[in-house]
């Protein structure tokens, strides 16, 4: 009783905070992003992994124009320019390109940070799928012998998987946006969570059956920190994710895995990014956010081991250069 007491006389509790954002009208803020995949893939007739590497960095501007007195603010985000750096290979040194993408929406953000409105007003043009190409398995393969739909949907989870690893996807999810903030007063070490996708589970007491759910970060609040001698309040957000979606797939095609010919989609990611926020306006001034995850698809046809498998490391770094 006197320890716990003593404890509490020297280790003050500090006070609940809100963390919402002040948005200042008519400013600018520049930001850098960095991002870095690593990812190494085999199929079942080879031996080894095929390395490849990948960055992509870009900068972007956040330009904040009305800002009602509930602290909502009128926001247009423009990344015009993305520096794409492909790994050497065997046949080839690293390839760098620009690529113009001129990325613009035009937002209302709320003071937790949120995405209440969005507009596209980017210039259309025809994308892939982001997965890997898998473009073996759509070939004529008897011994593989898939379904004719199933690279498709092999792709579009993998490309998820992609997408999640690297930070850097969609308007709802991207470090260009992070962190949510909560609702609520925080203390250090309360937590919250935030959809980060929606990805086929178990249903609880439901024998083995699947529906797409939510997919969360799990947000904390981690008190106030120094980065560079300079005070901050740190938020981080961790996400995991270790799932077989198969049964899904298949389900979805109204087949077992005999007609199929898919046995298996054994995906993992665990993904930590952890945020600096300034500690009167909360202007994120820092990301640091790092992920390492696999993917194995398995076949009917080939019992014994994947037909693919990939592992991935990603690695994002996003910093403000400039308010004005």
């Amino acid at each position: 009783m006197l320890t716990a007491i003593l404890l509490s006389i020297a280790t003050p509790r500090l006070e609940a905070i809100e963390l919402y954002k002040q948005w200042k009208p008519k400013t600018t803020l520049t930001y850098q992003v960095k991002s870095h995949m690593f990812a190494e893939s085999r199929h079942y007739m080879t031996s080894i992994f095929i390395p490849e590497d990948l960055d992509q960095n870009y900068t972007f501007t956040l330009e904040v124009g009305a800002v009602t007195s509930e602290g909502f603010a009128n926001v247009v985000y423009k990344r015009p320019k993305m520096e794409i750096i492909e790994g050497e290979t065997a046949e080839r040194g690293s390839l760098t390109t620009i690529e113009e993408i001129n990325e613009h929406y035009v937002l209302t953000m709320s003071p937790v940070n949120a995405i209440t409105d969005l507009k596209d007003l980017t210039p259309k043009k025809k994308v892939g799928d982001g997965g890997g190409s898998l473009t073996w398995l759509r070939a004529t393969n008897p011994f593989v012998d898939l379904d004719p739909q199933i690279p498709d949907l092999l792709g579009q989870f993998i490309g998820d998987l992609y997408r999640l690893a690297l930070f850097i996807g969609n308007a709802e999810t991207s470090v260009d946006f992070g962190p949510r903030l909560p609702l609520l007063e925080v203390e250090p070490g309360d937590t919250w969570n935030i959809t980060a996708s929606y990805q086929p589970q178990k249903l609880a007491g439901k024998d083995g059956k699947m529906a797409t759910q939510r997919l969360d970060y799990v947000y904390k609040y981690e008190g106030p920190a120094e980065t560079d001698g300079k005070k901050v309040e740190r938020v981080s957000a961790t996400l995991h994710l270790e799932n077989d979606i198969a049964p899904f797939i298949n389900d979805l095609l109204g087949v077992g895995p005999t007609r199929s010919g898919l046995r298996g989609l054994k995906m993992k990611l665990d993904a930590k990014m952890e945020f600096d926020l300034d500690p009167i306006t909360r202007n994120t001034l820092a990301i640091r956010a790092d992920s390492i995850g696999s993917y194995a698809i398995e076949v009917t046809k080939v019992p014994d081991r994947p037909v693919e498998e990939g592992k991935l490391k990603g690695r994002t770094r996003l910093k403000l250069l400039s308010i004005k």
